[in-house]
């Protein structure tokens, strides 16, 4: 018995997996191939399970991660595509804001953490390369955020954000930068 369950269940996947190989390019490019916001709008006009498992699918074959339970005032500028951009399910993200690859807009769950909570992202915000937003953040409008600047407090209007100044340390000793594609004593793996 077990084992007709578990062909079921195998089986019921497996068709699932093909139903989703064959209906997601039909319906993505007859409907939503020009303009993926147009799917975004419509879920939150009235949301059903389809769209968000077509969001989801076309997050994952462009290798992003934006949800589309985020509230996001107009469509995001995406320079680059959604490849590499991750926004937690929680964000509230205003009009006309431009994001680049490798973005990181995200939660912190850590309950009685100071920053507990999701970024409020304001209009007009240009967010660039890999910079990442976390907690709860308040970035007012007309923000520019600098590539790979690490946000975790409070941005006022009109203001530019960049990294601190790279910290140099210098060594006397030599360092042994050899890539090792193994833990030592473990070539098995």
């Amino acid at each position: 018995m077990a084992d007709i369950q578990k062909f079921i269940i195998g089986g019921g996947r497996l068709f699932l997996s093909i139903i989703d190989r064959l209906c997601y390019p039909i319906v993505f490019s007859l409907v939503y191939h020009h303009n993926i916001w147009r799917i975004y709008a419509s879920y939150h006009r009235k949301s059903s399970q389809w769209k968000k498992r077509l969001w989801n699918l076309y997050m994952v074959r462009n290798a992003g991660s934006i949800s589309i339970d985020a509230q996001i005032a107009s469509p995001l500028v995406l320079p680059h595509g959604v490849s590499g951009i991750f926004i937690t399910q929680s964000a509230v993200i205003g009009r006309n804001v431009v994001v680049f690859q490798q973005v990181t807009i995200g939660a912190n769950t850590l309950k009685g953490s100071k920053s507990y909570g999701a970024p409020i992202i304001g209009n007009d915000v240009y967010i660039g390369t890999g910079a990442k937003i976390i907690g709860k953040t308040n970035v007012a409008d007309n923000v520019r955020i600098g590539a790979n600047a690490v946000v975790v407090k409070d941005i006022p209007y009109n203001s530019l954000v960049v990294c601190a100044e790279p910290r140099i340390i210098v060594k006397e000793q030599r360092f042994n930068n050899q890539f090792s594609p193994y833990l030592e004593g473990r070539a098995d793996l």
